[in-house]
């Protein structure tokens, strides 16, 4: 079968606010310490599909959660060919309404699903909903380019689909090794005003690093979706783009997204020199883990622009660390907020809380040291078992989740309890984690001070927002 493509509209549903980037699927509009991030999946999509040189529009509907009849006037109005509509797994009892409105309006548009949860729910998904067309496995960039540019469905690699009742499962797509290949987001089509940085509220760009992670913690998406060999975009082709930024759209702050940004020493350290090169005066931040961040590296990122690093710490707890297969311990998490700390870095640190075998103990262990670390900024979320994930077939095996009882608040409300401690116990935990850490009077004075004359008002704003969406929570939880 071959898909007459003139026409391409690429959605987020009206369905709320959603990371979509495969790894990370939470309900970004609730997390307390997260602002408003440009929807990559889209700004991709667009590139492809301008490079086949076909028509497209892109809507984010995450803001009119429900508001599925905006949907249908948009679909009436531009008459796509296709349509192709991003899910997460907490969001996707609610995305998947999207292939019937679809059909609604006109049953002629291809309907295509694209998100990791297809990797594991295809057969389930197509044999369930009969107006869902295409399915997109794995990684999707060169698969969603042939389906657009090529349009044979039957040798399309990493594609599941629907022809006259039929069930086809394509053979499996390699992932993509050159990076590179993939063209620049098109950030044309979006107001690059609404994504910023949190404390100077400056237009931030998101940039898509490397992919890939040979680690094998329990509870992330990471090696599921992008595999376990490490694959880096030339340092050359990741400044481009960040030069792209600012001489086009005037975008001088960026956050680098990878699944491990500073795994290798060599590539950090010419990104830095590039950057330095063409006098690029951008600020970004990037994610570590606290074992391949040290001393020299800190001083090169900052001398380059670098502002601020996230690290996952977890957990407060040594057995926690090793049950989850994290590779670290509490020793190298202090030692990499003291280096980056020297350097000048601000230090996000992000914890999880409620994984199956933990108790009281566990979880306050979590909360002091947090407190001792002392960095710029915690983040304390309920684990969520996401499918695909050995944590999830744990959770499973052990009676604390069924995949109907997993809710939509990813990373926000806490999904399940432990073997020791009920939901309700994890989520008064989760109050506790964040109102200890963040409402210290030292704290609250250190950041102010630290933000200086020009950002204080900024920082004040954030901090009333995280305020308000904790108390949010609250009501969410109980």
């Amino acid at each position: 079968m071959r898909l007459p493509v003139k026409k391409v509209m690429c959605i987020y549903p009206p369905t709320g606010m959603f990371n979509r980037e495969d790894r990370c699927q939470d309900r970004a509009g609730d997390i307390v310490t997260v602002v408003s991030r440009p929807p990559m999946p889209l700004l991709y999509e667009a590139a492809i599909v301008k490079k086949a040189g076909k028509e497209i529009i892109i809507k984010d509907y995450s803001a009119h959660e429900g508001a599925w009849y905006l949907l249908k006037e948009d679909i009436a109005s531009y008459r796509p060919d296709m349509l192709v509509f991003n899910v997460t797994t907490p969001s996707f009892k609610e995305d998947i309404k999207t292939a019937a409105c679809v059909k609604e309006v006109d049953r002629n548009i291809i309907v295509v699903g694209r998100g990791a949860y297809f990797n594991m729910f295809h057969r389930e998904v197509l044999e369930k909903y009969s107006d869902v067309d295409v399915l997109i496995r794995g990684e999707w960039e060169e698969t969603f380019d042939e389906l657009v540019r090529v349009g044979d469905l039957s040798i399309v690699k990493g594609i599941s689909y629907r022809l006259q009742g039929e069930l086809f499962v394509n053979p499996e797509r390699p992932v993509i090794s050159n990076l590179d290949i993939i063209p620049f987001p098109d950030r044309s089509v979006f107001d690059n005003r609404l994504s910023f940085r949190p404390d100077t509220r400056q237009p931030e760009a998101t940039i898509i690093a490397a992919r890939g992670c040979p680690y094998q913690c329990i509870y992330c998406l990471a090696s599921v979706v992008n595999g376990g060999c490490v694959r880096m975009r030339s340092p050359k082709n990741i400044v481009d783009e960040l030069q792209e930024c600012v001489q086009r759209f005037g975008i001088k702050t960026f956050l680098f997204r990878s699944d491990l940004f500073t795994f290798k020493q060599k590539w950090v350290y010419e990104i830095c020199d590039e950057i330095i090169a063409r006098n690029l005066k951008i600020g970004w931040a990037c994610n570590t883990r606290v074992d391949t961040i040290d001393a020299q590296k800190a001083r090169r990122m900052k001398q380059a622009g670098c502002w601020a690093v996230a690290m996952g710490v977890e957990s407060g707890n040594e057995e926690s660390l090793r049950k989850m297969k994290k590779g670290i311990t509490l020793k190298q998490a202090e030692e990499a907020v003291r280096v980056c700390r020297k350097s000048g870095l601000k230090v996000f640190s992000y914890f999880l809380i409620g994984f199956p075998w933990e108790t009281h103990r566990h979880i306050q262990d979590t909360i002091n040291f947090a407190i001792k670390l002392d960095a710029d900024l915690a983040q304390f979320s309920p684990i969520y078992p996401y499918p695909g994930t050995p944590l999830y077939d744990l959770a499973a095996s052990l009676g604390l989740i069924t995949p109907e009882k997993l809710h939509p608040y990813a990373l926000v409300k806490a999904a399940m309890g432990t073997q020791f401690l009920s939901m309700d116990e994890v989520e008064r935990y989760l109050g506790l984690a964040w109102k200890r850490f963040h409402l210290r009077p030292g704290y609250i004075l250190r950041t102010l001070h630290h933000a200086g004359p020009a950002n204080v008002l900024n920082y004040l704003r954030f901090g009333c927002r995280a305020l308000f969406k904790l108390q949010k929570l609250q009501k969410v939880r109980a």
